[in-house]
């Protein structure tokens, strides 16, 4: 799920909220997964799980799509106060809208109309280069990520391609930060 929100929505106290709900557009439209998604790569396609971890971490990254993720007791309590996810054929595709409702009759919404990375709010460079270093670390703790980092931005210019391959293996004497 791409990063819809420019900022975390204020949630607090999280112990307070009711039910929260979200609106897509339809090529969004999400695996029927209910609120308990027993795998990590089952939950890469729930908008339910996304919209929980999104919620209680602040951010929606590999590691919380992790069958570690999917079984943490916050998670799956959050999960099940998500409701489906509603379909809305007049949202754009790089959009959303979040509604979140408290036991005291409180709520928050807030609505993004482009996703980050989208054409209409791309990524910074740096941004681009946090997000590739943090999927590094989390398929290959042992990768060396600023020297392949680096090269890939000058691949245009690269003249031998085993240099960029010996720089994509692991390295053991690298530990993961």
């Amino acid at each position: 799920m791409p990063a819809l929100l420019p900022a975390p929505i204020p949630i607090s106290p999280l112990a307070g909220l009711q039910r929260s709900s979200c609106a897509v557009p339809p090529c969004s439209r999400p695996a029927p997964i209910g609120p308990k998604s027993p795998t990590g790569r089952e939950a890469q396609v729930s908008a339910r799980h996304a919209v929980a971890v999104s919620l209680l971490r602040g951010r929606a990254g590999a590691e919380e799509f992790s069958d570690a993720a999917v079984n943490d007791p916050q998670v799956k309590a959050l999960r099940a106060k998500v409701r489906p996810v509603e379909i809305d054929a007049g949202t754009p595709v790089e959009a959303a809208h979040v509604s979140i409702r408290y036991a005291d009759g409180s709520s928050v919404e807030v609505t993004e109309k482009a996703a980050t990375g989208s054409l209409a709010r791309p990524m910074s460079d740096s941004a681009l280069r946090e997000k590739f270093a943090a999927l590094a670390h989390y398929g290959c703790p042992t990768l060396a990520v600023a020297p392949l980092a680096d090269t890939l931005w000058t691949l245009a210019d690269l003249t031998d391609a085993g240099a960029l391959m010996a720089l994509a293996r692991p390295h053991p004497e690298v530990a993961r930060p």
